[in-house]
């Protein structure tokens, strides 16, 4: 065989044995550790018919998020404003062109305050619907402009670093992108077209060479692939020049995934449950992607740092599955391991457009997706998801037997606010059939700092016999608006005195002197029935017990078991004297324990 094909054939078997060994490793280390999110039950507002896409910004200048809807099939755009704690008034309507499918929201006339463009896709236009800025949060008629073929994404952006926003509009059947030129009174000039791949359904802009210019990204879906044309910095740009991604990318965006100042890409990939990320070199070129699972047929990507971590993660919505995926960001540089697996919310049928905001100003930022893709009801929802800082841990506590009238060891639960803004308190109650015989301190107060937690420690004191359920609710200022741990405890009338034995060293093979445990009725009224005591555990042959507890015992009655140990063998031995009985949490157990030598 030839010397450099010998070698070729090498080197591509060590590659792939280093790649196997990564993946397996990958597998093993699983999940890198995380602090996790939570969300709360979506909450759904009416909108148009089939909504579509939506965009976030203050709109009536308040200082709370609003929310702007593209609605397909009813050719109107939704406007909810927010209430600022994470509700929303009922949507006003605004007229637009023929199937609208994609929104931004930017401030077009240079007065301070954000209107709204629409990329019309069956009426190849633009409509741009300018804010009264009256503070009513109204804008007036949309205006609209020719655009490319069936337009389907848009995005805005100063492309010649005057200050004037200008707009990039993806053209699904036309192969390329418009550029549409502001005048910086809230018009345009005539756009002007630059080719892509087949089908752009998204597009987004981002500085991709670091030297002060916007530069276009678009995905698009048959081809596979996501285009970079490089912007001259006068509003017009290079060649396109195409990278791979998953199939049939739907949405892409840029932020800097992994902190290295230059700006990466991500790419929802619709036909297959994956997002992509190609990391930018910072030169406007990027590396190969690397995949990461999300939930079926992803459509649209929302990046923030939901769980308050100093990384970004990112949600998807989920066209096939009825969900939004939540993948969070570990910080890792390593390929795989950037993102954890996701975490999947119920939303609804067919969700697709996706946005994050702080909608209810706790400083964490919440999600809101349009349901309902396909023109079957309910199709006229956009649901809201809070992040929810406030978590308990553990969700359940569960107390061992106890005898009547004695309390615990306290079992501690913490409270967590994974919020920057502070958590206000109100309250802490017991409720269930058991709830007088827990109670509780805790380090809380009334406020609970951000990014911070406090300790809340439980005691159970049994008032009647078996098991003793309860729920300590704790009510707070988080989306939730409470927090609920389950209780449990076995309340058992039997009471053993010492609880444990130790013996003495003993040589192998000899009997120790007894000892004697104390089995007493702690009960006022009621006598126990007793059916046995035997010795249980590892080491059960090296103790014997003899007892005088025979048939029942009276209430505040005691009798006696004593146990003595005979070693087999050297080193530590163990067991249990056992003890059934109708007194609650039977069998119950006092350990032994002695050492042979």
């Amino acid at each position: 065989m030839h010397p450099q094909k010998s070698f070729f054939r090498s080197f591509v078997v060590v590659i792939l044995m280093c790649l196997a060994a990564s993946l397996i490793l990958r597998a093993a280390r699983g999940a890198i550790a995380v602090p996790p999110v939570s969300f709360t039950s979506p909450a759904d507002y009416t909108t148009g018919t089939l909504p579509f896409a939506n965009a976030t910004a203050d709109f009536n200048g308040d200082h709370i998020l609003d929310i702007a809807v593209v609605n397909y099939s009813s050719n109107n755009v939704s406007v909810l404003l927010g209430n600022g704690d994470g509700t929303f008034q009922p949507q006003r309507v605004y007229a637009v062109g023929t199937e609208p499918a994609a929104i931004v929201t930017a401030d077009f006339n240079g007065d301070g305050v954000p209107d709204i463009a629409v990329a019309d896709e069956i009426g190849r236009t633009i409509a741009v619907l300018i804010n009264k800025a009256d503070g009513t949060g109204t804008f007036k008629p949309a205006v609209l402009y020719p655009a490319g073929q069936a337009p389907r994404g848009i995005v805005a952006g100063s492309l010649r670093n005057n200050g004037i926003m200008d707009l990039v509009v993806a053209n699904n059947l036309g192969g390329n992108v418009t550029v549409f030129l502001g005048k910086g009174d809230g018009t345009f000039q005539p756009g002007v077209n630059y080719n892509a791949d087949v089908n752009p359904k998204s597009v987004t802009l981002g500085d991709f060479s670091n030297n002060g210019i916007l530069d276009i990204a678009c995905a698009n879906h048959n081809t596979n692939d996501v285009s970079i044309l490089m912007g001259n910095g006068d509003g017009t740009f290079k060649p396109a020049v195409n990278y791979p991604v998953g199939t049939d990318p739907r949405h892409v965006v840029t932020y800097d995934f992994n902190k290295d100042g230059k700006l990466d890409l991500a790419t929802a990939n619709g036909g297959e449950s994956t997002v992509s990320i190609l990391y930018g070199n910072g030169d406007g070129t990027f590396q190969p992607q690397v995949k990461y699972t999300a939930s079926a047929s992803p459509r649209w990507l929302a990046v923030a740092d939901y769980n308050n971590d100093g990384q970004l993660d990112i949600a998807t919505s989920n066209y096939d599955a009825r969900n939004v995926s939540v993948l969070l960001g570990t910080g890792s540089s390593v390929a795989g391991d950037a993102f954890n697996a996701p975490t999947n919310y119920v939303v609804g049928n067919n969700p697709t457009g996706l946005v994050a905001g702080d909608f209810n100003g706790d400083g964490l930022p919440d999600i809101a997706v349009t349901v309902g893709g396909l023109p079957t009801s309910p199709n006229t929802i956009m649901a809201v998801l809070l992040d929810d800082p406030a978590a308990v841990s553990p969700t359940s506590v569960k107390f061992p037997a106890q005898v009547l009238g004695t309390p615990s060891a306290a079992q501690s639960v913490t409270l967590s606010n994974s919020a920057p803004n502070a958590l206000a308190i109100s309250g802490m109650a017991f409720s269930g059939a058991a709830a007088g015989e827990y109670s509780q301190t805790n380090t809380c107060g009334t406020s609970l700092s951000g990014n911070s937690s406090c300790t809340i420690n439980i005691t159970f004191t049994p008032k009647s016999i078996n098991t003793r359920n309860a729920i300590l609710t704790i009510t707070d200022s988080a989306p939730g608006s409470t927090q609920t741990v389950a209780i449990s405890g076995v309340g058992t009338a039997a009471s053993f005195s010492p609880g444990s034995l130790t013996f003495a060293p003993q040589t192998v093979g000899t009997v120790s002197a007894p000892q004697t445990i104390t089995m007493t009725d702690v009960s006022g009224n009621t006598a126990l029935t007793l059916t046995g005591i035997s010795i249980t555990g590892t080491n059960a042959s090296d103790f014997a017990q003899t007892h005088n507890c025979t048939g029942t015992l009276g209430p505040k009655k005691s009798c006696s078991i004593n146990v003595t140990f005979k070693p087999s063998a050297t080193g530590a031995r163990t067991a249990a004297v056992s003890v059934t009985d109708s007194g609650g949490g039977s069998p119950q157990t006092i350990p032994l324990s002695g050492a042979g030598q």
